[in-house]
C-alpha cells in the first residue's frame, strides 16, 4: 500500500525538518467518516523536550476541528508515559478500544470535539 493513497486528503502526514532538511518528527492523521486517528507520532530523541510533538498534535487537532469531526482517537503503550502526559494535557482521556480486534497491552485514548 502506498502511504500517499492511504493518507490522502483529508487524511495527512505531517513532517518536521530542521534548517538543514534533517527530519525531526513525523505524525500521520487518518480520517475515517466522523473520526480521525492520530498515528505514528515520532520525534527524534534529541528533540523530545522541545515541544515538537505537542505542536504537531495541536496542528492535527486544529485540522480535525476544521473538518468538523466528532472525535480524535489514538493508541499508545503503557511504557510511553511522556506521550500519555502529552495526550492528557491536550484533553485526551483513556477510553475503550475503538477497533474490532484490540491489541493486548495497548492503551486507547479519545478526545471528543463535539
Amino acid at each position: 500500500m502506498q502511504l500517499r493513497s492511504f493518507y490522502a486528503a483529508p487524511s495527512s502526514i505531517v513532517l518536521a525538518f530542521d534548517e538543514a532538511g534533517t527530519p525531526l518528527a513525523v505524525v500521520a492523521f487518518l480520517v475515517t467518516e466522523r473520526d480521525a486517528e492520530i498515528r505514528r507520532l515520532y520525534v527524534v530523541p534529541g528533540q523530545r523536550t522541545a515541544g515538537l510533538g505537542r505542536r504537531l498534535t495541536e496542528t492535527l487537532l486544529a485540522q480535525a476541528r476544521e473538518l468538523d469531526l466528532d472525535r480524535v482517537v489514538l493508541t499508545t503503550l503503557p511504557t510511553m508515559v511522556h506521550a500519555q502526559a502529552l495526550y492528557r494535557s491536550l484533553g485526551f482521556v483513556e477510553t475503550q478500544p475503538y477497533v474490532d480486534k484490540p491489541t493486548d497491552g495497548v492503551l486507547y485514548f479519545a478526545l471528543d470535539l463535539r
